[in-house]
Formats: structure tokens, C-alpha cells, sequence
């Protein structure tokens, strides 16, 4: 089966804003199995770090090194409960990165082509420091817009300020107001 015959279904079932039921199931697939769903993930990320933005949880110009400091220990050769900063390619680079360049793409995340389907991505999402090494950065690129495909690096910001994953924010914060009538 070639991945555009898979159709990724869900839903969220509300009563007024209490969220009563979630389910995600891609079409054709077993439950097991994970559906890439590429860049529109980076929209909800974006808004979930609106969110803890205006709950007062960081700033846009929070650095990295601010915001991975319990994870990846005091810069530059600290470590905590995700890695050590001795272990990212370019420490100095990644720590002077902000909420800003992340959310808006001018991170310095290198685009490769075919990075984002590269066999070692599962590796980069499922450690910090592998993610923040992959694709690579570089300082020249830190400010400039740049299509990224490490949209690990936002969720593991994210889970950084909120102390929760993507979705448990996202059920606490984002999921709720949808289902709120505004007038």
C-alpha cells in the first residue's frame, strides 16, 4: 500500500468544553502503526506555544539554553535528564536559539534534501540530543527563514516549558476552546 492511499481519521468528541472522547486511527493501518503527518503538526506546535506564551510559561525570546537546562544540565558541559550539551554538534549554536527562531523557522536547522525522510529520524524524536543534532545546524543559517523538517526539536521545546507532551498539552489547553462557543 503507497502511503497516499492511507487517509489519517480522528476525532475529538466534546460536551460544551470538557473534551468526553479522542481517537486516532489511520485508515488501512493497524493501531500500532504511526502515521506521518507531516508538516501540519507544526501548526498545532505553534499554537500550543501561543498558548503557554500567553499562560506566561516563556517568552519568544527564551533561549535554548534557558529552556534545556533541566534536560540537558547548565551550559556548556552540564548534563540533565535528556543528555549533556558536550554531546550536541554545535552547543553554542543550538543554545542561543530562541522560542522565536523555532516557531518561525529561522532556527538554523539545516534543509537537506531528503532529510525528513532519512531512516535515522525515529532516533532524532525519540532523544533530545540526537534531535537537536539532526539534521545539523548552522550558525550562518540562525535568523533566516528555513523550511525545516525537525519539528522534533518543537515538541521537545514545548515539553521543555510545559513539563507535558505535545497532546497532554493540547487536551489541557487547545483541544477544550475549540469546543467553547464565542460570541
Amino acid at each position: 500500500m503507497c502511503s497516499s492511499d492511507l487517509r489519517t481519521r480522528g476525532y475529538v468528541v466534546m460536551k460544551g468544553h470538557e473534551i468526553v472522547a479522542d481517537y486516532y486511527k489511520s485508515e488501512g493501518m493497524r493501531t500500532s502503526d504511526v502515521q506521518n503527518v507531516f508538516s501540519v503538526t507544526k501548526t498545532f506546535l505553534a499554537t500550543l506555544v501561543g498558548i503557554a506564551i500567553n499562560d506566561g510559561l516563556t517568552t519568544m525570546d527564551e533561549t535554548f539554553e534557558s529552556i534545556f537546562s533541566t534536560l540537558l544540565g547548565s551550559y556548556p558541559n552540564g548534563c540533565g535528564t535528556k543528555g549533556c550539551w558536550s554531546q550536541l554538534d554545535d552547543p553554542a549554536v543550538i543554545k542561543a536559539m530562541t522560542v522565536r527562531h523555532m516557531i518561525s523557522f529561522s532556527g538554523g536547522f539545516l534543509s537537506i534534501p531528503g532529510a525528513c525522510t532519512q531512516a535515522d529520524s525515529a532516533t532524532a524524536q525519540n532523544n533530545l540530543t540526537a534531535t537537536l543534532n539532526w539534521p545539523g545546524t548552522s550558525a550562518s543559517k540562525v535568523g533566516d527563514l528555513e523550511y525545516q523538517c525537525n519539528g522534533a526539536a518543537n515538541s521537545w521545546m514545548l515539553y521543555a516549558i510545559t513539563g507535558k507532551t505535545p497532546i497532554e498539552y493540547a487536551r489541557e489547553k487547545l483541544f477544550p476552546e475549540i469546543g467553547r462557543a464565542h460570541v
